[in-house]
C-alpha cells in the first residue's frame, strides 16, 4: 500500500471552520475553552504558549493563540494521541500514523496499524504502540518503521513515553482475562523488553509518564466498576507502589517535575499534586465531561480535553481564587530597614522530608516586600541575603525566620506558620546582622541525619555566633557539606538548624589553624507517622479519641480498618481550615496509630477528621503550649 498525502484544504484567513473567542470566564482555576466540536477530544500537545493541537473522534484542531481559537486542520482521520517534535513537524496516532511538516496544513498516512499511542524522543526516533503488544519503532522521523514484540501477546498498550532514545516505558492492559495492569521497560532502545507491571488485577493502565530518569507516574482505572489507581515508581521504573485509588476512572497523568503533577478522567475529575504524590488534592473543574488528556508546558500553564468537545486551560496551575499576599518590612535591631535581600514562603512536606519555596519577593530600599502569588496554605516566612548560597559579609544578615508579631527566629520549631486564606499585612522582620570579624579561618563539616537513618541533608543553616552577634552562616549543599569562612580566633556557638528537625549545636573553639570537621546529627520531629498495630482484621471502622489529650506536643490517634480502603485523616482549626493531612492514602485493612507533632501550632482546639467511601468521624482535641 503506498503512502496516502492527504491535504487539508483551507486557506489560513478565509477557512473551513473558525472558532470564535469564547468569553474568559476566570483567570484562575480551570476555565473552558471553545472548541467548536462536540466530538470526543482524546489528546492535546502544546509546542509551545501559542502554538497547539487537539485531536479526536474524527477531528484534529490547531490553535496559535494559546486556545483562545481553534481552527479545524482535518476532519479525514481521527487521533488517540498526538506528539510534536518542532513546531512544523508532528505525529497522530489511531491505528495509523499520521505525520506533517508544515505545522498541520497536509498530513502523510505512515501506513500503521492497530496503534494507539506515539512518542518521539528526539527528532528522529520514535515509538508507536496499540493491540496485541504491538511495538513499531522509526529511527529515521517516520520514513520506516521496524515492527518489535514483547514477549507477552493479548495486551493492550494505551502509552509510551521516552526521555531519551535508550530508555522507555509501555502502560496498558491484558485483553483477556485474568485482567491486569501491564508495564513495559526497555534499556536498549527497543531492541528487547521486559516487564515491570505491579500486582494490579483488574486495572487498566491508561497513561504513563517519566518527568526524570528516576521517578515516574502510571495511572489508570479497574475494568469493573468506576475507580482510577495512581502508581509511583523511584528507581527508574524497576518497581512501583501504589500511592491512592479515587472514585473515578483516570485516563492521563503528566508531571512538569518529580513534585508537581497532575491526573485527569472520569465526570471532569482533576488532581494535583506537590509533593510527588504523597498528596493529591482535587481541583475545581468547569465541567463534568470525562477528560481523557492532560498537558502541561511549566507548572502553572496547562490545558485538559475530552468528551463532547471540552477543553479546559489554566494559568495558574489550576488553583481556584484570587492569588494573596503577604507583605511587611525588613529591619535591622533599632529600627533601619534592611534595603536588599530577599523574602520566601516555604513549605515543608514530611513526606518527602523536602522543603518548598512557594514564592519569593526581593527587599525593596526601604525595606519593603510583597509576596504576591500565594494561595490557601501554611507557609512559613524566610527572610534571606542576596548571597544566601554564599558565605555573606556585612553589612549582610543571617537567614530570619518569621517568630510572630514581635519577634523573629532562626529556629523553626519557634517561627510562626501562617495560613494564607486572604491578604496578610504587616508580616514584619527584625533581622539578625552579621557583624565580620575579616579572620582567615573556617568552620566547615557536613549535616546528616541521625542513625540509625542515614544520608546527608540539604538546605540545612549552620549560624557561627561569638558571643551574642553573628559572624557568619551557611546552607548545607546536597549530601550536606557545609562550610562558614572568614573567622577570626576564637571560641563560637555554632548553631544548626532545618526544616523538619530539632535544632542542634556546638561549642567550637577556632584557633591560627581551623579545627577538625564539625559535623551535626539531626534528630527528625516526627510530625505525621502512621504505623500499624495488629495483624488482627477489625469488625468496624473507628478512630479513637487522640491521647493525651489535652496535649503538647504531640499526640497519638488509633485506628481501624476492616477492609482495604482509601483513607483521608486531616487535622482542622476552630475556623474549619486544615492545617494538616496525616494520612491520604490506600491501606489495607487492620488497625493504626497515627501521630502528630503540633509543634508548629499555637495552642488551642483543634478537630480531626476521618473520611473513607463507607464511614467519616469528627473528634475534638485541645494543645495547651
Amino acid at each position: 500500500m503506498k503512502n496516502k498525502n492527504i491535504h487539508i484544504i483551507f486557506i489560513w484567513i478565509i477557512c473551513v471552520l473558525f472558532v470564535m473567542p469564547g468569553r474568559l470566564i476566570s483567570q484562575n482555576g480551570w476555565y473552558p475553552l471553545q472548541s467548536g466540536t462536540e466530538n470526543v477530544l482524546k489528546s492535546v500537545f502544546f509546542v509551545n504558549v501559542n502554538t497547539g493541537f487537539m485531536s479526536g473522534n474524527g477531528i484534529i484542531l490547531k490553535t496559535m493563540n494559546g486556545g483562545t481559537n481553534w481552527l479545524v486542520i482535518s476532519n479525514a482521520f481521527s487521533g488517540s494521541s498526538i506528539h510534536f517534535s518542532t513546531i512544523t513537524t508532528g505525529y497522530i496516532c489511531e491505528g495509523t500514523v499520521f505525520k506533517t511538516t508544515d505545522g498541520g496544513i497536509s498530513w502523510l498516512d505512515l501506513n500503521q496499524s492497530a496503534l494507539l499511542a506515539v512518542n518521539f524522543a528526539d527528532l528522529n526516533t520514535g515509538f508507536a504502540v496499540g493491540y496485541n503488544s504491538k511495538i513499531v519503532k522509526t529511527t529515521n522521523a517516520g520514513s520506516n518503521w521496524e515492527l518489535q514484540f514483547v514477549s507477552m501477546y493479548g495486551n493492550k498498550f494505551n502509552s509510551v513515553n521516552f526521555r531519551n532514545p535508550i530508555t522507555g516505558f509501555i502502560a496498558g492492559g491484558k485483553m483477556t482475562e485474568p485482567y491486569s495492569g501491564v508495564i513495559y521497560k526497555t534499556i536498549n532502545g527497543g531492541n528487547s523488553w521486559y516487564e515491570v507491571s505491579p500486582q494490579s488485577a483488574d486495572i487498566d493502565f491508561r497513561s504513563i509518564h517519566f518527568p526524570n530518569d528516576a521517578v515516574g507516574y502510571a495511572v489508570g482505572g479497574y475494568e469493573y466498576g468506576s475507580s482510577g489507581v495512581i502508581y509511583k515508581s523511584t528507581n527508574g521504573g524497576e518497581t512501583w507502589v501504589q500511592q491512592g485509588i479515587v472514585n473515578k476512572d483516570l485516563n492521563s497523568v503528566h508531571f512538569h517535575d518529580s513534585y508537581t503533577g497532575y491526573t485527569v478522567g472520569e465526570d471532569g475529575i482533576i488532581l494535583k499534586t506537590t509533593n510527588g504524590g504523597s498528596i493529591w488534592n482535587s481541583q475545581v473543574s468547569s465541567t463534568e465531561k470525562d477528560l481523557n488528556s492532560v498537558f502541561f508546558l511549566g507548572n502553572n500553564l496547562g490545558y485538559t480535553v475530552g468528551s463532547a468537545g471540552s477543553v479546559q486551560k489554566t494559568l495558574n496551575g489550576g488553583v481556584f481564587g484570587p492569588p494573596f499576599a503577604v507583605s511587611g518590612k525588613v529591619t535591622y535591631p533599632g529600627g533601619s530597614p534592611v534595603s536588599s535581600g530577599m523574602v520566601k514562603a516555604l513549605k515543608y512536606d514530611p513526606q518527602q522530608n523536602a522543603v518548598i519555596v512557594l514564592d519569593t519577593a526581593s527587599i525593596q530600599p526601604n525595606g519593603d516586600y510583597i509576596l504576591r502569588n500565594l494561595h490557601i496554605d501554611s507557609v512559613d516566612i524566610m527572610a534571606y541575603p542576596d548571597d544566601e548560597d554564599e558565605n555573606a559579609m556585612p553589612p549582610a544578615f543571617v537567614p530570619t525566620y518569621y517568630g510572630g508579631t514581635s519577634t523573629s527566629t532562626i529556629s523553626w520549631v519557634l517561627s510562626r506558620t501562617l495560613y494564607t486564606n486572604n491578604n496578610i499585612f504587616n508580616i514584619n522582620f527584625n533581622v539578625y546582622p552579621i557583624t565580620g570579624s575579616g579572620g582567615n579561618s573556617f568552620i566547615s563539616g557536613g549535616v546528616y541525619v541521625a542513625p540509625p537513618q542515614t544520608g546527608g541533608l540539604q538546605n540545612a543553616i549552620v549560624y557561627a555566633m561569638n558571643g551574642n552577634e553573628f559572624k557568619g552562616f551557611s546552607i548545607s549543599r546536597s549530601g550536606g557539606p557545609y562550610d562558614i569562612n572568614n573567622l577570626s580566633q576564637g571560641t563560637y556557638r555554632v548553631i544548626c538548624d532545618r526544616f523538619g528537625y530539632w535544632q542542634a549545636e556546638k561549642n567550637v573553639v577556632v584557633g591560627s589553624v581551623s579545627p577538625d570537621t564539625i559535623n551535626f546529627y539531626m534528630t527528625g520531629i516526627n510530625v505525621i507517622g502512621i504505623e500499624p498495630i495488629s495483624g488482627l482484621i477489625p469488625k468496624t471502622y473507628s478512630i479513637s479519641q487522640n491521647y493525651p489529650n489535652p496535649f503538647n506536643p504531640a499526640t497519638k490517634i488509633d485506628l481501624d480498618l476492616p477492609k482495604n480502603t482509601m483513607v483521608k485523616v486531616a487535622v482542622y482549626d476552630m475556623l474549619g481550615r486544615e492545617v494538616e493531612v496525616l494520612v491520604n492514602s490506600q491501606l489495607n485493612a487492620g488497625s493504626y496509630k497515627l501521630d502528630w507533632n503540633a509543634v508548629k501550632y499555637s495552642s488551642g482546639i483543634y478537630f480531626y477528621k476521618i473520611i473513607t467511601s463507607e464511614f467519616t468521624d469528627t473528634k475534638k482535641m485541645i494543645l495547651v503550649k
